[in-house]
């Protein structure tokens, strides 16, 4: 034990979160035995007869591992972190309104638990059953000891007498928990409730979940807020793009809703929920052409803080973003306030995406999307246990349809950029130059076509014909003057 306090004292200390772990079925073991008055009120006794080694089975991995210790430090059950006491069995009973509590007794015949003590007040009686005051190998080696005998039990009766009220119940519940090694260990007892007419406890079951389907949510691939939907995308051969993923949650809302209407409101946080594993995994394959930048990010919106990235990788031309939960899922209450607490269409931006140095000109490249989660837990309600699991899977949503698909299931978006365009040369103006002056090309001297010959001339015509009969007597005088001057 000194050994044991200064290897601890050594260690800083270290607060963590309680583990739950299975639950201790005691409510089968609990029961009233109770006779009616003349008065019409009722004189009755709580009774639990619970074979403890029975119900703390579930606990004993948990014991065997303290009880063979570490490095051999063997470690003492604690009943809380500040190590205020030996772990203890704690077992609350509370009695409806009217009931009178009378005398309580104790039976204990097993060795690896401590004496009882029962705290009453006006409505309830809780009982603390300590384990004995050793370490956890002491306790364990009592606690074989006593699986061997299987009729001991540990005995509670409560005495009470109630006016005339048919319908009261009595409820108990508790919890076992010890503190080892920096942990919390907490195992929860199932609820029993009993008629104080006299029965055996009423243990409220969970009904069986719809069967688990693999449910297809729509989703489509935008590259910069652009759907794709109409035409292929035409970017920049420089430019660093935003890729997003949505993916519209909405139909996870609707199971859920159809798991609500089987259970009571009331009864939400009272159903516990262990095992919980939740995952998202989107993923986005680049073809060859393009690439991400160094500095590439992925963010997540929509999620409104109840979900988170926890990785994101690019390798071998596939960008991978996975997604959990934020908070600690621990009852059925917390799964509803966490999936209802998101937008019902949920986005993941990447942004850097590029084109290589040796994409190509005018050749569209297609990006391809996916979409994996997951769901699975154990639900339990008065130690009644329902195991729950769902799949997502993803396709493309119709209105936003890659304009190049032929796969309508396919999420996809395709995109490129265009040839630089060609620089045409700017013509050169022709010079004219003027044509010389050709007397022969006169239109005086043309010869006018014989067509005209006997016909009235036009008023041009006519200027023309003059001129030529004036050459005509001018030449006809010239040769008369000159016979004569010979004569």
């Amino acid at each position: 034990m000194t050994a044991l306090l200064i290897w601890t004292a050594v260690w800083p200390t270290i607060s963590v979160q309680a583990e739950d772990r299975e639950t201790l079925k005691v409510a089968q073991y609990v029961r009233t035995e109770a006779t009616k008055q003349n008065d019409g009120s009722y004189s009755g006794k709580w009774i639990a007869d619970v074979p403890m080694t029975e119900v703390l089975k579930s606990a004993e991995p948990d014991m065997k591992k303290g009880a063979k210790g570490f490095f051999g430090n063997i470690p003492y059950p604690w009943k809380d972190s500040a190590k205020s006491g030996i772990a203890e069995i704690v077992y609350q009973v509370k009695f409806p309104q009217g009931c009178v509590i009378g005398n309580v007794a104790t039976e204990n015949g097993y060795t690896f638990l401590g004496t009882i003590q029962a705290e009453k007040t006006n409505d309830s009686v809780t009982f603390r059953i300590p384990l004995t005051d050793q370490n956890w190998a002491g306790i364990y080696d009592a606690y074989q000891e006593d699986k061997k005998d299987t009729q001991k039990k540990l005995k509670l009766t409560v005495e009470y007498t109630t006016g005339e009220s048919k319908n009261a119940k009595i409820v108990g519940d508790g919890n076992f928990s010890f503190y080892m090694w920096f942990k919390t260990y907490l195992y929860s007892s199932d609820k029993s409730t009993t008629p104080v007419t006299g029965g055996k406890s009423q243990a409220t079951k969970l009904p069986d979940p719809p069967k688990s389907t693999d449910v297809k949510l729509a989703g489509d691939m935008l590259i910069n807020g652009n759907t794709q939907a109409d035409k292929v995308y035409v970017a920049n051969k420089t430019d660093a793009f935003t890729v997003t993923g949505a993916l519209n949650v909405k139909p996870i809302k609707d199971e859920l809703a159809k798991l609500k209407k089987l259970y009571d409101p009331q009864k939400y946080a009272d159903i516990k929920v262990t095992g919980a594993v939740t995952t998202f995994k989107a993923t986005m394959t680049l073809p060859e052409g393009l690439e991400m930048a160094d500095d590439w990010k992925a963010e997540l919106t929509g999620a409104n803080g109840k979900f988170k990235i926890t990785k994101k990788d690019f390798k071998n031309q596939v960008v991978t973003v996975e997604m959990s939960t934020t908070g600690n899922l621990n009852s059925f209450e917390s799964v509803c306030n966490t999936v209802d607490g998101a937008d019902d269409l949920l986005k993941v931006n990447v942004t850097g995406v590029k084109f290589k140095d040796s994409a190509e000109a005018d050749k569209e490249y297609k990006i391809v999307g996916t979409l994996i989660g997951t769901f699975s837990a154990k639900a339990t309600l008065n130690g009644n246990t329902v195991p729950f699991s769902y799949t997502w899977g993803s396709k493309q949503s119709e209105e936003g349809k890659d304009s190049t698909a032929k796969n309508t299931d396919e999420i996809s978006l395709t995109v490129k950029y265009l040839s630089p365009a060609v620089p045409q040369p700017t013509p050169i103006p022709t010079e004219t130059k003027p044509e010389p002056y050709n007397p022969y090309t006169s239109s005086e001297l043309k010869e006018e076509p014989a067509s005209k010959l006997g016909k009235v001339a036009k008023t041009g015509e006519l200027v023309g014909a003059g001129n030529s009969w004036c050459v005509l007597l001018a030449v006809a005088a010239a040769c008369l003057l000159q016979h004569k001057r010979q004569n």
